[in-house]
């Protein structure tokens, strides 16, 4: 399975940069949509859902910023990386601009709800779609048997 390598000592590893940001997605999708169920009363269990929420954006963004410095050559990283930086943080504003309006027909609840599904549909798109690209991540080690840095520092 591409997720789970093994369990050592209680730690669980994943193997693939790309199985990181699959659940990472997935996580805040299922959070955004228990989100959308709860009760105003349950306010300290919402806190709790959206902490969980913004906690899955490392999940996803120190994966693929490891993959862009991976697969993209030196000379090129700094363009790179502003130009992704620049797109989602234009993100944000339509992302605000779609969900204001649709949280003001639908309901700030049901819009949560939609969020939620949406995200684990993508979630398992991305999947499903990128299952031939994956290459699981490689354990590097020296003469010595032990591990070497992945940045090469």
């Amino acid at each position: 399975m591409i997720f789970i390598e093994d369990m050592k000592q209680g730690i669980l590893t994943i193997k693939s940069n790309k199985a990181m940001i699959v659940l990472s997605m997935g996580l805040f999708g299922l959070c955004s949509f228990i989100s959308g169920f709860l009760p105003a009363t349950w306010f300290w269990v919402f806190c709790i859902a959206v902490f969980i929420m913004g906690t899955t954006s490392m999940g996803f963004n120190i994966p693929f910023t490891a993959y862009i410095q991976r697969t993209v050559p030196s000379e090129n990283m700094g363009k790179v990386i502003s130009l992704v930086t620049s797109i989602m943080s234009f993100a944000a504003p339509v992302e605000m601009f779609i969900a204001g309006p649709v949280s003001e027909l639908l309901g700030v609840s049901n819009w949560m709800i939609l969020a939620g599904v949406l995200m684990v549909f993508v979630s398992v798109l991305c999947y499903l779609l990128t299952r031939e690209f994956d290459i699981p991540l490689k354990k590097e080690s020296s003469v010595s048997g032990e591990k070497k840095s992945p940045c090469n520092w």
